[in-house]
């Protein structure tokens, strides 16, 4: 299947017919059903089958949700969120949604990033949360501003225009057009009339519009949706022709028009119709016009009321708190109980280590009362045991590769325990800097690897220290977990920034 989710992107009718030609019978193991379930679901939306049963992406999710790299996560979640959508369950396709945004990263292309804003913004938007849909197309345009695709940029713009057209901002919508213009130019677009029709719409709403501007605005809108071979839209023509005093274009305009079956679309639609029988002399379809559109008002007035999507993403942030605070917590009564044993456990060490030591210091002044010999071999061979033995009759704290003794070798034993055992002793020190650092899902380990960091250790000294190979292992994990945040920054100096920040908070 590796084969199929390469050519997914740019030939979704071929990838949906090798995928039908496949027997899911056949597929053993989640890791493979559940690839199998995205790269169908995937190749059903890019071939515009809209799904509104979760059965497909059901075994994707279910196993994306534990399992895999980010972006497989990432599009698990998303395409579960486009399948709840379909079939208007806006609150269950926001919630995918939001889980998909908490997986984005560098795995993740910018344009699946930007159809997630979108997506948000669609759902917001349905259920009458336009503020918080304005929020996300933001985040859309500015992510697609970045991408070698203008046709990302151009329907974020004119959804953002079209937004301010609906909330009455008419100058911020004709600021909006009027950039998008200027970009337009030099590029060849899919669907420009797209932009004739918001630049018109916008423009009808202005204060005392010019007839000369509408007729020309009209006309360029028209021409283009004869270029585009798209059918213009009747209603936006009825309008045009009602600026225009052509009552009976209008009229016929308006006839070809049908109730859009959403409150914003309605307004639209009913607001005309007043109008149009208003100046027809018609007062009775007039009146009925005016209040189906106050009918539709406070429809949208009730539904924004009752509205509960636009606090989804404020209690997703307070339930993912709370996980982290107990996870915190219960790691921290882990760490009070360990600390208990640790003492007893520390107690040992500490006479051993005494006993090596004394030991040690015997065998260092025995061999340097030799070195004097002049036999160079000898004085060689003496030379390395006095390397070895010395960090630890010195004031040196950092210990060598190799040991001088075996009962010096002891002192080495179970590093991922010392590791663990520092970061203990951090988290009940300074808890607020170890919760910066679990809120990244660091392992204990991985703690008490930055908490040498911050006390003064540097990579070479704690490969020393630690007799580990796999230091830098562990560096790259912590890295890859922190992420974009240490884009341009030293792990070093990161540690430090957010160690301070920490107790100054």
């Amino acid at each position: 299947m590796k084969g199929i989710e390469e050519i997914i992107q740019d030939e979704p009718k071929e990838a949906l017919t090798r995928l039908s030609d496949i027997d899911d019978e056949s597929l053993s193991g989640a890791q493979e059903k559940g690839l199998y379930a995205l790269l169908l679901s995937m190749a059903l939306d890019k071939n515009y089958i809209d799904l509104q049963s979760d059965s497909i992406i059901a075994p994707a999710v279910n196993y994306y949700s534990k399992h895999g790299d980010k972006r497989h996560r990432f599009l698990a979640f998303y395409y579960q969120g486009r399948v709840f959508e379909n079939a208007k369950e806006y609150e269950k396709a926001l919630d995918a949604y939001i889980k998909a945004e908490d997986l984005l990263s560098d795995t993740v292309s910018k344009e699946e990033e930007v159809r997630l804003y979108c997506a948000k913004a669609r759902v917001f938007q349905h259920q009458f949360a336009r503020k918080e849909g304005y929020l996300e197309m933001l985040k859309a345009k500015e992510v697609s501003s970045t991408i070698d695709n203008p046709e990302f940029y151009f329907r974020n713009c004119l959804d953002l225009a079209s937004y301010y057209y609906l909330e009455g901002e008419k100058q911020k919508a004709e600021v909006e057009l009027d950039s998008l213009c200027r970009w337009m130019r030099g590029k060849t677009l899919q669907r420009s009339s797209n932009f004739y029709k918001t630049k018109l719409r916008s423009y009808l709403v202005s204060e005392s519009p010019s007839k000369d501007t509408v007729a020309a605005l009209f006309n360029n809108y028209l021409q283009r949706c004869v270029s585009d071979k798209v059918a213009y839209d009747h209603l936006l023509a009825a309008d045009a022709f009602l600026e225009l005093n052509d009552l009976e274009s209008a009229e016929q305009e308006f006839s070809l028009c049908k109730e859009r079956g959403n409150d914003y679309d309605d307004i639209m639609y009913y607001s005309t119709w007043s109008e149009l029988y208003e100046k027809l002399g018609d007062a009775n379809k007039a009146l009925q016009g005016f209040y189906k559109h106050q009918a539709a008002v406070e429809r949208i007035s009730i539904e924004v009321f009752k509205n509960d999507v636009r606090f989804l993403e404020e209690r997703h942030k307070t339930e993912l708190d709370k996980q982290r605070d107990t996870y915190i917590k219960s790691w921290l009564a882990l760490l009070v109980v360990l600390m208990a044993g640790l003492a007893g456990y520390g107690t040992v060490r500490m006479v051993r280590y005494r006993a090596a030591l004394k030991e040690a210091k015997e065998e260092y002044d025995f061999i340097a009362k030799l070195t004097q010999s002049e036999d160079g071999a000898m004085k060689e061979v003496l030379s390395d045991r006095l390397y070895a033995l010395e960090p630890y009759i010195t004031k040196k704290r950092i210990m060598p590769v190799q040991a001088g003794r075996k009962g010096l070798e002891k002192m080495d034993e179970d590093r991922k325990a010392m590791l663990r055992s520092v970061g203990m002793i951090y988290a009940l020190t300074y808890p607020k800097f170890v919760s910066e650092l679990v809120k990244h899902k660091l392992s204990p380990e991985e703690v008490g690897m930055c908490s040498m960091y911050v006390s003064g250790y540097s990579s070479k000294e704690l490969s020393d220290l630690l007799n580990r190979g796999d230091i830098y292992h562990l560096n790259s994990s912590i890295r890859a977990k922190i992420g974009d945040e240490l884009s341009s920054a030293r792990l070093h100096s990161w540690l430090k920034e957010t160690f301070n920040y920490s107790q100054r908070g």
